[in-house]
Parts: C-alpha cells; sequence; structure tokens
C-alpha cells in the first residue's frame, strides 16, 4: 500500500518537497491501517467514518489536521479529469466519472471544514502561549539533555569496527546536530563532503540535502534543496560555527565511508543506503527512553524557539502599548 500512494503522490505532486510527500504517504497509509482496509476509496466515499477514526486514535488536533490535509491531497490524485469526449466512450462511463469526482468534492468539503474548525481552535490555543500537557511532558532540560547526550558519547567505541558501532555513532551525530540545528527530518536526505571535494556547489544535486565541511575555517555549511517550505523559499543554508561538532563530524565522516560510498550522512539499519524521514523521528524518539520520556524532533524545534525568543517580554510590550502581539511583532519592533 505505501508503494500505490507513494507513486502517485510523487507523479501528481512533482514539484513538492520529499519531506511534504513522505509526510502525506505516511498520514494516508496510517489512516488506512487504522480502517484496516485496502480500499483507498473509503477515504472519499466515507469521509466522516474516516474523521471518526481518526479522532478517535489521536489526541492532537494539530495531528488530526496533518492526517485531513494528507488525505486530500491524496484525494485530488484520484479524480478524473474528462477530457475531449472519446467516441468509444459510452455515457455510463461518463457518469460514473462525474459521480467519482463529486464524492471526491463533498469528501473534500467535510475534510476542510474539519481543519477550519481546527484553525480556529488552533488560534485561540497559540494565543495562550502555552505548553500543551503532550508538549509540557515531551519537554527536556539541560540536565536531561546531557544525561541523553552523555548516554549517547559513551556508546561510541574508539574504533568502529562494525554497522552496530557506527550506527551508535550515527545516533550521537543525529542528537548532537538537532540540539544545534532544529531541523526537520530532512537531514535524512543530507550527503556529507569536504569542501575541497566539490568543485561547483551548483552541480550538486537538488534532490539531496548536504553538510558541507569546510577545512579552511573549521565551520560546517548545512544547505537545504529539500525542505518543507522550498517551493516558497527556494534552497536554503545554514552556517554552523561549532568546533566540537565539527571535529565530531570529522571523525564521523572517516567511519561512515568505510561502510558506504554514497557519500550519506545517516545510513539506515543496513547501511546500505540513507535513513528514511520516519526512521529519523523514531531513532530521535527513541532518546527519550534514556530518561523515560517521549521527545520528538517537532517538540525540539518549539524548544529552541522558546529558548531563543522572550516571549513575555514580547507580551509586557504588547500589553503596556496597547496593541496585539502580532502588531508587536510585525509593525513596530524593527533591528537595532
Amino acid at each position: 500500500m505505501n508503494i500505490i500512494v507513494n507513486s502517485k503522490l510523487h507523479s501528481f505532486y512533482s514539484n513538492l518537497a520529499k519531506s511534504t510527500l513522505a509526510s502525506y504517504c505516511s498520514n494516508v497509509v496510517k489512516v488506512l491501517e487504522l480502517l484496516k482496509t485496502k480500499n483507498i476509496e473509503y477515504l472519499y466515499t466515507n469521509p466522516n467514518e474516516v474523521i471518526k477514526i481518526i479522532k478517535e486514535n489521536y489526541d492532537e488536533i494539530g495531528t488530526h489536521k496533518s492526517k485531513y490535509i494528507s488525505i486530500i491531497a491524496y484525494i485530488k490524485t484520484m479524480a478524473i479529469v474528462n477530457e475531449d469526449e472519446n467516441e468509444d466512450e459510452n455515457e455510463d462511463d461518463n457518469e460514473d466519472k462525474n459521480e467519482i469526482n463529486i464524492k471526491i468534492n463533498k469528501a473534500k468539503k467535510i475534510y476542510n471544514d474539519e481543519i477550519d474548525i481546527i484553525k480556529l481552535e488552533t488560534k485561540k490555543k497559540l494565543s495562550t502561549f502555552t505548553k500543551s500537557k503532550k508538549e509540557e511532558a515531551s519537554w527536556i532540560n539541560e540536565d536531561e539533555i546531557k544525561i541523553i547526550d552523555k548516554y549517547l558519547l559513551d556508546k561510541v567505541p574508539i574504533e568502529i569496527n562494525n554497522l552496530q558501532d557506527l550506527k551508535n555513532f550515527r545516533n550521537l551525530i543525529i542528537f548532537r546536530f538537532y540540539n544545534i540545528v532544529a531541523s526537520r527530518c530532512e537531514l535524512a536526505l543530507s550527503k556529507l563532503y569536504y569542501n575541497d571535494e566539490i568543485e561547483d556547489l551548483d552541480s550538486l544535486s537538488k534532490e539531496n540535502n548536504y553538510i558541507i565541511i569546510n577545512k579552511a575555517n573549521k565551520k560546517i555549511t548545512y544547505i537545504l534543496n529539500q525542505h518543507k517550505n522550498k517551493n516558497k523559499k527556494g534552497s536554503r543554508s545554514v552556517a554552523i560555527s561549532n568546533k566540537k561538532f565539527y571535529d565530531l563530524l570529522v571523525k564521523y565522516k572517516k567511519a561512515v565511508e568505510s561502510f558506504d560510498n554514497n557519500k550519506y550522512l545517516l545510513l539506515n539499519s543496513n547501511g546500505k543506503g540513507n535513513i528514511s524521514y520516519t526512521r529519523l523521528s523514531q531513532v530521535y524518539a527513541s532518546f527519550g527512553n534514556i530518561i523515560k520520556k517521549k521527545i520528538s524532533i517537532r517538540v525540539n524545534r518549539k524548544m529552541d524557539s522558546s529558548n531563543n525568543i522572550d516571549i513575555k517580554k514580547i507580551i509586557n510590550v504588547s500589553e503596556r502599548q496597547g496593541h496585539s502581539i502580532f502588531e508587536s511583532i510585525f509593525t513596530y519592533s524593527k533591528l537595532k
């Protein structure tokens, strides 16, 4: 089922980021599994039942929304486009096609109505700037970060002799990377190079992201070609100035290349290719077992924003000046 869904999404949405398509595919397949059906048409023939099963199995409205968005994206691929009428095509066939499209459009409206409700609820929740219960349970402090880091570091032997050793090293790289750059799962598509291995950055395939180690200044550049907002913002890069991570990455590069010659930063479980988005998310979440917490890449991004933005100060300023937080940031605040 995953292959069918993935293939149709990639064919229909050729310009969307791989991360977005992977998310759509994963959500659609999970919903079908919950429904215990391989009949994909069920997504548009029984939208209310689909909504019911999603609500019964997921507590977070943000999760509901992502599932609905993914389903809408998929059922759009199932609509039948009537081109010039074929002489061999009878009237009954055309009626069947029109009936399918009508059902798909009705289902889209039902899902979109649910999304509109969620948007209103989300706006109310976000306006309080307080963590949800799930976020509170997943939030980790500096001491817990140190505990996880030490545990992962202790798992890495001095000499990397087998695939398990490399996976332990990979896990340390993953955790440290996300504590420096709170990105999404697009890291799974990254390839690892020294800057002098590349004659021209423009020659690199846009199908991948890249971690570039610069030997001269001992800095790292993270180039994102494939990311959630690539259609709006195009490729972008993040500069990483962290000497300890630089030194660690140099050692890791040597180790990973002894197992694979495709330059991937993060190898999968058999060491033959890159890790998948889903598996990367699962690996990161597994680090929470060390401190008996359920952590996630998504909450990690929220932690990073919260640690770098003094939201209380912004609230106080907006209340004192008598306008909204939106106005405080986008109308009144300027760069120093």
